[in-house]
């Protein structure tokens, strides 16, 4: 196993907070009907590409508590900001709210069982959830990196190119694996060739395929580029950003780092959905930074009470 470096470390702080903002930038964008909105969505597969090559460089020994810190850390905060949210859009707002639609994020990965609008990005907690599910297998065969590693790279063409059935829901654990045995592989040389082909995978459909079917919200074409591009752009972004020296700008990218995943939890439903400020501002510029002052505010205190709720349950 192959400790991560501190070079490593401040590349994935940096694609941490890149990939945060696309996803804002995204959120945004959908909020004017803008259609390049689901081009920067790239972000959700590069925050999973990064979580699956941080892991991949750790070995667990404790398995109850590794699961407890880490459904405490996601669980929680989501459970508190979606009941506080619910519980607003209830009292204040015509919008139909019921406890199925809290249930509906706890365990509906790909958001297909709809839910309020607003909140419906929260799938994305049972999507990490499950990536954490499948990590005691993927520990287990660290050893066969290699062989694991060229078997998901099969099975994830066989999803997008022969099998036809709609998969997609699992690609997340997919491209979560493909980062942690990515770590695994067994020299650096075996890594660089398969980054190169990974690139160069990008580059080729980026300049081949069809952008109108591309800016189609979640068809087969755009999701097998979101994927690779995720996979370049995370895999091929540590490589570069951990050759740079970024030690000042870690001073100034802590704090957004350390909230980034409380921003992901609170920004959407400032943007869409009943309690959006955007429809409510006329000027762009103003209404969108409404939005961000009001995302980061709630960033910041979801984390304290977090935290806070967290050291009373380890008690």
């Amino acid at each position: 196993m192959q400790r991560i470096t501190v070079g490593q470390s401040h590349a994935v702080s940096v694609l941490r907070v890149l990939a945060m903002t696309a996803i804002l930038v995204c959120h945004i964008l959908q909020s004017y009907d803008n259609q390049w909105a689901w081009v920067l969505n790239v972000g959700v597969q590069i925050f999973l590409v990064l979580s699956g090559f941080l892991y991949g460089h750790k070995n667990v020994d404790n398995w109850r508590i590794w699961f407890s810190s880490r459904l405490r850390k996601l669980y929680v905060p989501f459970v508190l900001f979606a009941v506080l949210c619910l519980g607003i859009m209830k009292a204040f707002t015509e919008t139909s709210v019921k406890l199925r639609d809290l249930i509906v994020y706890l365990f509906d990965m790909q958001g297909i069982f709809g839910g309020v609008n607003g909140l419906n990005h929260l799938w994305f907690m049972t999507a990490i959830a499950l990536c954490y599910v499948v990590t005691p297998i993927l520990q287990q065969l660290k050893d066969k990196a290699g062989l694991v590693f060229s078997i998901l790279l099969i099975i994830g063409i066989a999803e997008y190119g022969w099998i036809h059935f709609k998969l997609n829901q699992y690609a997340w654990i997919w491209l979560y694996a493909i980062g942690y045995f990515f770590t695994n592989l067994s020299c650096e040389k075996l890594r660089i060739w398969v980054l190169s082909g990974i690139i160069i995978v990008a580059v080729a459909l980026t300049l081949i395929l069809d952008w109108n079917i591309l800016l189609e919200y979640d068809n087969p074409l755009n999701r097998l580029w979101h994927d690779v591009a995720g996979l370049a752009l995370c895999l091929g972004g540590i490589k570069l950003l951990e050759q740079v020296p970024l030690s000042k700008l870690m001073k100034v990218l802590k704090p957004f780092d350390a909230n980034s995943f409380y921003v992901y939890i609170t920004h959407h439903v400032y943007l869409l959905g009943p309690l959006a400020v955007i429809p409510l501002i006329s000027e762009p510029i103003y209404a969108v930074s409404s939005a961000l002052v009001l995302t980061a505010l709630s960033a910041c205190v979801l984390l304290h009470i977090s935290d806070y709720m967290n050291r009373l349950i380890q008690k």
